[in-house]
């Protein structure tokens, strides 16, 4: 049971969620000038990974689908090639962080408006058809902007929001360091 669990762990890549972590961590710290719930900076934390170890899994599904990642494949993905866990445990495993995730998500939203449910869906919907069909945003040469978009500005405004239940123009400017640098990440990465 020990070993299964170390398995899904490794299977979501938590060495990527840097990416996800910091911009929450800068989002709250930007709206900490004006109101911080620790409450609700734990739970975008734990949202941001979830969506973010949600598509990993799925982003592993479809390219082992797609004949993608092959026997051959090396890096952070793998763990259905070297069968290690099947296909349909990747994508079940990847659905079920989705669903936390979203579930979060549905909790931040009832806490702060229903403004922050488009930002939320469309976050869910550019990690879930990054490679799924029909849409498979990475093949049709929009992996790239996608990270941009979802790494930087959609979670440091979110989180943000989650925080001061307002919208502001500083938490995007803020955040486009961090995703021209999570947009150099994800191309080494994958």
């Amino acid at each position: 049971m020990r070993a299964r669990l170390l398995l899904a762990y490794q299977a979501t890549r938590p060495f990527s969620f840097t990416a996800s972590v910091i911009p929450v961590l800068v989002g709250t710290l930007i709206a900490a000038c004006v109101d911080f719930s620790p409450v609700r900076f734990l739970l975008a934390l734990i949202g941001a990974v979830a969506i973010h170890a949600g598509t990993n899994l799925v982003n592993d599904y479809y390219d082992h689908v797609k004949g993608v990642d092959g026997g051959g494949t090396h890096g952070p993905a793998g763990m259905i090639q070297r069968g290690l866990i099947s296909p349909r445990a990747v994508l079940t495993m990847g659905t079920a962080w989705f669903g936390l995730g979203s579930a979060i998500g549905l909790i931040l939203v009832a806490l702060t408006g229903l403004g922050l449910l488009w930002l939320g869906v469309a976050n869910v919907a550019a990690g879930f058809f990054y490679t799924a069909a029909p849409v498979s945003l990475a093949y049709l040469g929009l992996g790239e902007i996608t990270v941009f978009l979802f790494m930087g500005p959609v979670i440091v405004l979110g989180t943000y929001v989650v925080q001061t239940e307002t919208w502001s123009w500083t938490p995007m400017i803020v955040s486009l360091p961090l995703a021209f640098k999570d947009k150099g990440a994800a191309r080494r990465v994958q």
